[in-house]
């Protein structure tokens, strides 16, 4: 399979006004790392990610971090690559 440069980024996020939906504050950083592989290795790392963060850190409740596998400028997308972003990206909130 091909491999990609992806930029892995983590913000700060809290439960939005409406049911269901998450605040991301995507100007702030609460991790980031350049990763390069496939379209599956970026979301097992993602999921990586996520509980490291988790384990690291406590949360006040409803709130946590947005985590997203961005490719970098100048790549093709891959095919599939926007359906199965879900599959690449992540939200915690604490309860």
């Amino acid at each position: 399979m091909k491999t990609y440069k992806f930029t892995i980024h983590a913000s700060p996020s809290e439960r939005g006004a409406m049911e269901g939906f998450v605040t991301t504050y995507p100007m702030s950083t609460v991790y980031r790392e350049e990763f390069d592989g496939t379209l599956e290795n970026v979301g097992k790392r993602v999921m990586e990610i996520r509980e490291e963060l988790i384990k690291s850190r406590e949360f006040e409740p409803s709130k946590g971090f947005s985590v997203d596998a961005m490719l970098w400028r100048g790549q093709r997308k891959p095919a599939g690559y926007d359906a199965k972003r879900r599959d690449r990206c992540t939200n915690y909130l604490a309860a």
